[in-house]
């Protein structure tokens, strides 16, 4: 055994290790920022190898940092001679463009005029001089000059920098000379950086300087207070929360943004940096976001569905065990096991299922925040400082992740006076500079993590661009989110709210309850005072959160599942001491219930196909279930009345197998897992997110949704031809009653079996319902199966399912007053599937529809330019969100739509060909016969530049005319925010 003068000098050592490293981990972390980064530079020059062609090189944040043009006068005047009417010089939008001329700049000559068009500002003519002379646009932010020979002919001060979109004109280099040309744009891609080797020795020195500071911490902590270890093992409940969401990874349903950060996480390697492409000029999530490079490195390897959540699973199954095996014992032992542990794992199921699944912050910040909790716990348990640091280390990936990441802080608020005492006892005993610079620097390193290709100026940029350009709703918004949650929408399912609501119960329950009784048996205190204060915390920090949508409930799972295990603990004698207790309970969750069950029983986009009551509330038979609940509350409150005015009320003699909450969990979470069941066996002939990860996991895994949505390419063929071997031609004829029919049509093999539907053009005009009758040729004679269907301009879909599968013959009848101009003959279009019609043509995808397709080559930024797509997808009506990524808001649609037009193209979900799958449209550029930017860009070696470095003002968005992008329905989605 060491000697006493031994450990005291062994002691003081480890004292001056840990508050040196310390404190040098924290200056070398603070200064990460400020660090040398190498920037990548990009130019766009014109006339390119191949001459004068036009160029499309729209850029993402849609105006260069600087533009220069040079013209020869004599190329200009060549032009003139050349053109009957108005030539094009330089534009910098396509002159074809309605919008082009918004935000663009163009130069043009006309009849000897010089006609100068600089962004928002009217046009400029001046006359062409004679003679030998250049004409010279400069465009920066602080003006916008144009010269001829020298001498200024049009100025505009301040930033009217163009939009830049590519580079067009009339100039032919063989008939006009190019002797001077040339137009050259600086590409503002300022985000796009890379550590320099200093800075990337700086970060290997910070996070060795911590970890060395955090060894130290550990001996300078001493033993401490060590309660007696118990061996944790697997129990069922950890088996069966493992099995469920092993499960629920498989047949699960997607999460809102998992298209839109799938898209990110795609642009990775071509962006040279993590770009949030529908929004904010394709800025980086600001501060937030870390975790999508491991993302990043998933797509990779596979974009399947199954890869991409896999983080999800893992973190989930990793917040459980800490919830079960760290942080539920400390709220007493009687949550240890039974139906409080069943009702925990219950509640975390509820949430994490429709919450927490897919690839959004939630998870991360779910599970650095449950390590905090459980390490400030044991803090406080054993009375030591390591678990304060390893706390504060684990927080930073939370508060890194999202602004909803401040839930990681709650665990030190709400226990702030046992860590302050434990914290001035050891710096009075241990002095401070042993004890603060460990834990600043566990608190402070993740700042590595955050800057390791960013800097403190790029990251101000971006956020203040998010700030900027929005949604940055205040605190005081917060209403928005409820509102929100209380929809009849996707983002007010039942799913959604039932977990909320019940935490709402328990919140209230547990809180009343402990104020009356000041200790409930079987729960420990001061645990549950801080597992309340946690709960009441998470709602403040979701009010402070900038974005104000429902989905960010989830975060209230840690919260909301240890709840759940009090409020069970808390149905049993003694705490439930009356039946009028335990009736007013009752009523309570009830009336959660209830309110829950009157939203939505669907799913976000694909993930709602096929779910029993999809888009309605839940039913059995004839009698909404919100009813059943209601009924129950009613009883239940009954019960409580009567029980008061008894005055002497009876005991309750509850028991916690039979917890409302409990209950009512355990349902929802069987619930899910059968309507998922459900929606894959409705869908086995069409597409389900389910079993397309089932194909994956059998090697059979295709392209998603694409290999199931079938496109007409040619609606002028496949006319159906009367079965009496007649024209082709619907030939419309009074059939009696004031009714018009058409003649009997044989149906071919497609349709007999329910694959594509009969299509039948119709005039405008009010056609009211049509019927069909379907012929069938039996052994026992022809049969006839008839239906209405209703009619819809300019044509209706009919599909061949139920009764009518393997007819062979079919008409038409409707009333006769209906039909007027009704001439064209019904077709079952020829198709070919979206895989293959798109095949790998670049496609813009909306992020609300992203995920499901994972073979397309999917459009994004590369060095500060986006590529002209071929195709653009939209979800259905309900998810056409395009309004998110308007001009206004620094999205691609303020390139994309100035660059072309679009044309729809028909197309059908097999096996459901009348469901609205989305949208597949045509891009037609305005300028067909441009170069892609690849032509006309030049990447010169990358530069180092300082941490402070910014390549100018930032970009500056556009305002173009109302259209798709900024509609006021569904596509006009916080285009406002």
């Amino acid at each position: 055994m060491p000697a006493a003068g031994q450990v005291t000098r062994r002691g003081a050592r480890y004292r001056v290790v840990a508050g040196s490293t310390g404190l040098l981990a924290v200056l070398v972390t603070l200064t990460v920022p400020f660090l040398p980064v190498s920037q990548a530079t990009t130019t766009v020059t014109w006339p390119t190898a191949y001459g004068t062609r036009a160029v499309n090189a729209p850029l993402t944040s849609y105006s260069p940092t600087r533009l220069e043009a040079t013209i020869g006068c004599a190329t200009a005047r060549a032009l003139d001679n050349r053109m009957s009417g108005p030539g094009t010089l330089v534009s910098t939008t396509p002159p074809a463009s309605p919008l082009g001329a918004i935000a663009g700049l163009a130069l043009s000559v006309d009849n000897g005029l010089l006609i100068v068009r600089p962004r928002g500002e009217p046009p400029t003519s001046v006359p062409l001089p004679g003679g030998d002379c250049d004409i010279t646009v400069t465009a920066t932010a602080a003006a916008t000059l144009t010269a001829i020979g020298g001498s200024p002919v049009a100025v505009a001060s301040g930033d009217h920098r163009p939009q830049l979109t590519g580079i067009y004109s009339d100039i032919d280099g063989a008939r006009d000379g190019v002797r001077g040309l040339s137009v050259r744009a600086e590409v503002d891609n300022r985000f796009d950086t890379s550590p320099s080797p200093m800075k990337l020795i700086a970060i290997a020195l910070a996070i060795t300087l911590t970890g060395c500071a955090l060894l130290a911490l550990r001996g300078v902590d001493g033993r401490g207070h060590r309660p007696p270890r118990r061996r944790r093992r697997p129990g069922k409940a950890d088996l069966v929360v493992t099995a469920a969401l092993t499960a629920w990874w498989v047949i699960g349903t997607h999460t809102p943004d998992d298209g839109y950060i799938l898209t990110m996480v795609r642009d990775r390697v071509n962006a040279g940096y993590l770009p949030n492409f529908y929004r904010w000029f394709g800025a980086p999530d600001s501060f937030f976001g870390w975790f999508y490079e491991g993302y990043a490195l998933l797509a990779r390897l596979s974009e399947a569905a199954p890869v991409l959540r896999l983080p999800s699973l893992v973190m989930g199954v990793g917040t459980w065990l800490v919830i079960n095996h760290l942080l539920l014992p400390r709220l007493g032992a009687r949550t240890r096991g039974g139906a409080s542990r069943w009702a925990c794992a219950a509640m975390f199921l509820t949430f994490w299922l429709p919450y927490n699944d897919g690839l959004r912050a939630e998870p991360v910040i779910l599970f650095f925040t449950a390590l905090v909790y459980a390490a400030v716990e044991r803090a406080i348990a054993t009375r030591r400082l390591l678990p304060i640091a390893l706390a504060a280390l684990c927080a930073g990936p939370a508060l890194a992740a999202s602004p909803t990441g401040l839930l990681a802080t709650l665990p030190f608020l709400v226990g702030a006076r046992p860590l302050l005492r434990l914290v001035r006892e050891r710096v009075r005993v241990r002095g401070f500079v042993a004890v603060a610079p460990p834990i600043a620097a566990a608190a402070t390193v993740i700042g590595t993590v955050v800057f390791r290709d960013q800097t403190w100026r790029s990251l101000a940029d971006a956020t203040r661009l998010h700030f900027d350009l929005g949604p940055a709703f205040g605190w005081y918004e917060d209403h928005l989110r409820y509102a929100d949650l209380l929809s009849y929408s996707v983002a007010g399912s039942v799913a959604y709210r039932l977990p909320v609501l019940l935490t709402i119960v328990s919140l209230v329950v547990c809180a009343v309850l402990l104020i009356r009784r000041r200790r409930l048996v079987g729960l420990a205190t001061a645990p549950l005072r801080r597992l309340l204060g946690l709960t009441v915390g998470t709602f403040a920090v979701l009010a402070l959160a900038p974005t104000k949508i429902s989905h960010q409930f989830g975060v209230l799972a840690l919260g909301g599942s240890l709840l759940a295990a009090a409020m069970t603990r808390t149905w049993e004698p003694p705490v439930t001491r009356t039946r009028r207790d335990a009736a007013l309970v009752a009523t309570a969750v009830s009336l959660a219930a209830a309110l829950a069950l009157s939203g939505p029983h669907t799913a976000w986009y694909v993930s709602g196909w096929g779910l029993p009551s999809a888009d309605g509330v839940p039913v059995v038979g004839p009698i909404p279930l919100r009813t059943v609940a209601v009924i129950l509350a009613c009883a239940a409150a009954v019960v409580a009345v009567v029980e008061h005015l008894r005055g002497r009320p009876s005991g309750a003699h509850t028991r916690s197998r039979t917890a409302p909450v409990l209950l009512v969990t355990t349902t929802m979470v069987l619930a899910h897992f059968t309507s998922a069941g459900v929606a894959i066996g409705r869908q086995h002939d069409s597409y389900s997110p389910g079993a397309d990860n089932f194909a994956y996991f059998a090697g059979k895994g295709g392209c998603g949704l694409a290999d199931e949505v079938l496109v007409e390419t040619d609606p002028s063929t496949g006319s159906l031809t009367p079965a009496d071997g007649g024209q082709a031609r619907a030939l419309w004829a009074d059939v009696g009653g004031g009714l018009a029919g058409t003649p009997w049509y044989s149906l071919p093999a497609t349709a007999a079996s329910g694959e594509l539907p009969v299509v039948l053009p119709f005039p405008a005009g009010n056609i009211g319902d049509l019927t069909v009758e379907f012929g069938h040729r039996r052994p026992n004679g022809p049969t006839v199966t008839r239906r209405s269907v209703a009619a819809r301009i300019p044509e209706v879909r009919v599909p061949v399912d139920g009764d009518a599968v393997g007819a062979d013959r079919i008409r038409f009848l409707a009333p006769a007053a209906s039909i007027i101009g009704a001439n064209g003959a019904p077709r079952v279009p020829r198709v070919r599937t979206l895989t293959e019609v798109v095949a790998d043509a670049p496609t813009y995808i909306d992020w609300p529809a992203a995920f499901p397709f994972p073979c397309l080559d999917v459009i994004g930024p590369r060095r500060g330019i986006g590529r002209l797509p071929r195709f653009r997808i939209d979800g259905d009506a309900t998810f056409r969100y395009s309004g998110w990524s308007c001009a206004e808001k620094g999205g691609p649609a303020g390139w994309l739509d100035v660059v072309g037009g679009r044309r729809t193209l028909t197309t059908y979900l097999r096996g459901r060909p009348t469901t609205d799958w989305g949208r597949l449209q045509v891009i037609e550029p305005y300028a067909p016969e441009a170069l892609p930017a690849d032509a006309a860009v030049s990447t010169a070696p990358s530069r180092t530049v300082p941490g402070t470095w910014s390549p100018g003002p930032l970009p500056r968005t556009v305002t173009l005319p109302p259209g798709p992008s900024t509609s006021d329905g569904p596509d006009g989605f916080l285009c406002f925010g």
